[in-house]
């Protein structure tokens, strides 16, 4: 067997095959050779292949090195000694070398090894410039889950500490209203209603906003139907209306069948346009218009449009409305109120359902704002719901429903006396429990008809408290009804994933309040007490 013989320069070409910025030392550090990649590199940063080649003391670089890397580069000459010195067979480090053009991250390994009685260092440093970049991306990622999180967190809780205590003013004020009041009385009571209305829109405004920024909007789709949507609008609209003595027209344009969207979302920014309307319209007439701006295959853009004969607006405010904190004409806004909120989050959400807004208006001519939304078109068309109209749902729960047990579930003592008067308004027998558990030990033992189980108490939340109760034959079938003073799309999906068959939202309305438990009453069977 014949060896062939290895030619000159053979083991400089195995260095230069190695990708690695690679070199080998002696005993005192001296470079004795450098692959093509070390050379590059050297002339690279350091200008020529003298400053760092073969010949070069790279210990006495090191040491020499100043600026802001200086600490790595003695590390690397205190890591490489070291080994020199026996103490270790190899070092590890990780250090930054940026070149002139960017930023750049190394992984050095300095490994001894020994031949003919002689010392040698073996050094490879290897980019991970890359994997540092990812890393980065990784930690900022992390921190932004982070950030949401700790801002989800703190908007729950403010929602919460806010809309609870204002849930026991609004529901107080409700009861006193009840009463044979005076003259002045009556006065002061109204005002107090309109000032709790105020700060309950204030909430809403800021809340919705700080949650739609932090990118936890969730558009729902379910079926939408625009008259019921309009006919809902108008009736939270009427009483300004009339008070001011203004017309308002509604007009739906003909509609495919079968439309898919978020109804809540559509209705809240239409209400944001129409409440603006009425606010700045001293006579004539408003209009609610729904059509049909394009239409593809599988979906609509629909076009939503408020036109007032208001005080319209000068081309200068037209600009920056959208703008959050926005009013129109500041002096006249600071005398009719509202937090310049509602035009920025109408136009989020109508991003946020693939559409965009717009306003066309003259000073003193009046104003239209408009909106668009993409709504999915359905394989099969949308039966409206049929439901008793929220007037009605008071007078049919004493007619058809008296005598029912209902379940209060309510950490607040002043929001369980209010709760707890509202429902025996209207017939209904009601227990009430002061947390979670008491309440799963209440149904425990005895059968209820509904549960109005409240999401944050004490010892245990309404959600862990609607899974035992669930838990349990008897619970299976139970309605059971989340309030809550977090009114994010959400939190009820949380409520509902957690067995909940609906949800109700605080400052608790009497009428949505009726509404909901007659809707279960009718939905259920009487227990048998």
């Amino acid at each position: 067997m014949s060896t062939e013989a290895i030619p000159a320069g053979f083991e400089q070409a195995i260095l230069d095959a190695i990708s690695t910025n690679t070199v080998v030392l002696d005993s005192h550090g001296v470079i004795r050779f450098a692959n093509k990649a070390w050379i590059n590199f050297a002339c690279e940063n350091l200008g020529e292949p003298s400053k760092c080649g073969v010949g070069t003391n790279y210990l006495a670089v090191c040491d020499s090195a100043s600026g802001e890397h200086a600490e790595g580069a003695k590390a690397m000459a205190d890591g490489i000694r070291s080994v020199l010195a026996g103490q270790r067979d190899e070092f590890v480090i990780e250090y930054p070398c940026d070149s002139p053009s960017e930023a750049r991250w190394f992984t050095s390994k300095t490994t001894r090894f020994e031949h003919h009685n002689t010392l040698w260092l073996f050094i490879s440093h290897e980019e991970v410039s890359a994997h540092k970049l990812r890393d980065a991306q990784l930690v900022v990622a992390h921190a932004k889950v982070e950030a949401n999180l700790a801002r989800n967190n703190f908007l729950a809780t403010m929602s919460h500490e806010i809309r609870t205590p204002l849930s026991a003013i609004s529901g107080m004020a409700r009861l006193i209203g009840l009463e044979d009041l005076s003259v002045g009385q009556a006065d002061k009571l109204h005002k107090l209603k309109t000032a709790v209305r105020h700060l309950s829109a204030t909430v809403n405004d800021v809340l919705d906003l700080a949650k739609i920024e932090a990118n936890m909007l969730i558009i729902e789709q379910a079926p939408v139907h625009l008259e019921e949507l309009f006919d809902t609008v108008a009736s939270m609209l009427q009483e300004k209306i009339r008070e001011k003595g203004l017309q308002l027209h509604l007009v739906v344009d003909p509609m495919p069948a079968g439309l898919l969207g978020d109804a809540t979302r559509l209705s809240q920014a239409l209400l944001n346009y129409a409440g603006n309307a009425v606010k700045f319209t001293q006579n004539g007439s408003i209009v609610l218009r729904a059509s049909v701006a394009a239409e593809a295959t599988d979906s609509v853009l629909l076009r939503l449009e408020v036109r007032d004969t208001g005080t319209g607006m000068t081309p200068q405010t037209i600009e920056k409305i959208f703008e959050p904190f926005v009013q129109t004409e500041n002096t006249r806004s600071r005398d009719i109120g509202g937090t310049g909120l509602g035009l920025a989050i109408t136009k989020k959400l109508a991003q946020a359902m693939g559409g965009d807004v717009g306003v066309d208006s003259q000073h003193g001519k009046g104003t239209t704002f408009w909106f668009t939304a993409r709504l999915k078109k359905s394989d099969e068309p949308v039966v409206a719901a049929s439901e008793t109209p929220l007037r009605d749902a008071d007078q049919a729960l004493k007619r058809d429903y008296a005598g029912r047990r209902v379940l209060l579930a309510e950490d607040d003592e002043f929001n369980r006396e209010i709760g707890s008067i509202l429902l025996q308004n209207v017939g209904l027998v009601v227990d009430a429990a002061e947390d979670g558990m008491a309440a799963v030990d209440m149904a425990g033992k005895r059968a209820y008809d509904l549960i109005l189980m409240d999401i944050q108490m004490p010892r245990l939340d309404g959600l862990e408290a609607t899974k035992r109760i669930r838990s349990t034959h008897d619970g299976l079938a139970l309605p059971i009804v989340a309030l809550t003073a977090n009114a994010f799309q959400e939190d009820r999906l949380r409520c509902l994933h957690a067995g909940m068959n609906d949800f109700l939202t605080k400052p608790m309305d009497p009428a949505a309040l009726y509404q909901v438990i007659l809707r279960q009453f009718e939905r259920s069977q009487p227990v048998t007490n």
